[in-house]
């Protein structure tokens, strides 16, 4: 469950970042891939709204599954997920923390600077948002410090 900071939110539900992309013009056809080892319940309404969405399992092989996906955290699913993050087209964390962050300076240094933070409050009341007012606030304000190794 998601906890409240501030009056705003700190993490977002599959759901809530289904609507956000949906509302801000991603079409059905967008593939998502979701940074978890196995599909969970609650994604199910992201695949609803985007049927092309993929986890971890879902990307490595059935003969490889079993060797890599443990009940904890492999170092090899680390590395699919930082690398499908900070190459992907458009990258949207669901929570602030450490692999925000370096996922959000990996794609500074290489000029992929679409990093969508949503945003409930603004994408509920407006519909003619565009994804620039979802900017994360690293890239809008230069405040992430690989602005100053960088650029």
């Amino acid at each position: 469950m998601c906890n409240a900071q501030r009056g705003r939110k700190s993490c977002y539900k599959a759901k809530e970042v289904g609507e956000f992309l949906k509302k801000l013009g991603f079409s059905q056809e967008t593939v998502i891939y979701v940074t978890q080892p196995r599909w969970h319940s609650d994604l199910d309404a992201l695949k609803n709204i985007f049927p092309h969405t993929y986890t971890e399992e879902s990307i490595i092989l059935k003969d490889k599954s079993g060797k890599f996906l443990s009940s904890e955290m492999s170092e090899y699913e680390k590395v699919i997920d930082f690398n499908i993050c900070s190459e992907s087209d458009v990258f949207v964390p669901s929570h602030d923390g450490l692999f925000y962050t370096n996922v959000v300076a990996m794609r500074i240094a290489s000029g992929k600077n679409q990093i969508l933070v949503p945003s409930h409050e603004i994408a509920a009341n407006n519909l003619n948002a565009a994804s620039d007012d979802f900017i994360s606030p690293y890239v809008s304000h230069k405040t992430h410090f690989a602005y100053s190794c960088f650029c």
